[in-house]
């Protein structure tokens, strides 16, 4: 199919939503061409004019087969969606200002190794739910600023164990629990369906935003010292 062809097929399925939608009018309409995929990208915003919901539609038209693909999003599930994710955001990023010369992230590892001394870098990875990079930067971040220390496992020479310093032990001590901590037992809290459901929504809106192949940071870690 021709280019302009698929123009005039996409602004026909447009009407053909805007006739069935009624009593929905539309508020505005975007066609755009891809021709690397092969896919027209069409948008129609509409209101319903019963209740004032803005719902938007989207489609995929594959020019060369005629197939639409269509998915919606209306405001409602966007808004519950984005609000859920400020609310979490802005929990984490409040406690990250309050603990006077640490961040919330740096709390959250040395109260984990409070409960797990002897761990190693990998063991606090799994623990704290990050990459073995990410572990290794704190650790080294930590150590440097005599909150713990580095010994060399009894029984296995090879292994590197890690154990708060007295000073690791006092912030631990004089703070409060994070919101890292609170959010995991949050987790476990759910059903394992709700769990389930959560890691694969998750999955699905990061790669959906490109955002699967970035290396995960502690919440908020990587802007602070």
């Amino acid at each position: 199919m021709e280019r302009h062809d698929c123009w005039r097929f996409a602004n026909y399925i447009l009407q053909r939503l805007l006739h069935i939608s009624k009593p929905k009018t539309s508020l505005s309409r975007r066609v755009h061409p891809c021709l690397e995929c092969g896919f027209m990208h069409a948008k129609a915003r509409l209101i319903d004019l019963d209740n004032g919901q803005l719902i938007i539609y989207r489609f995929q038209l594959n020019w060369s087969r005629y197939i639409m693909i269509e998915t919606d999003l209306s405001t409602s599930e966007a808004q519950a969606i984005m609000d859920s994710l400020r609310r979490i955001v802005q929990a984490l990023r409040r406690a990250s200002t309050q603990y006077e010369g640490f961040t919330s992230a740096q709390i959250f590892v040395l109260r984990t190794l409070e409960t797990c001394e002897g761990a190693s870098v990998n063991d606090l990875a799994a623990l704290t739910h990050t990459h073995q990079s990410t572990a290794s930067e704190m650790v080294a971040k930590l150590e440097a600023n005599g909150l713990l220390e580095r010994r060399t496992a009894k029984d296995d020479r090879r292994r590197v164990e890690l154990y708060l310093s007295a000073a690791g032990r006092k912030v631990v001590r004089d703070q409060a629990r994070t919101p890292q901590e609170e959010l995991i037992d949050a987790i476990a809290a759910l059903s394992s369906e709700n769990r389930t459901a959560l890691a694969q929504g998750l999955k699905a809106l990061t790669e959906a935003a490109n955002l699967s192949e970035a290396v995960p940071q502690l919440f908020f870690e990587g802007s602070n010292p």
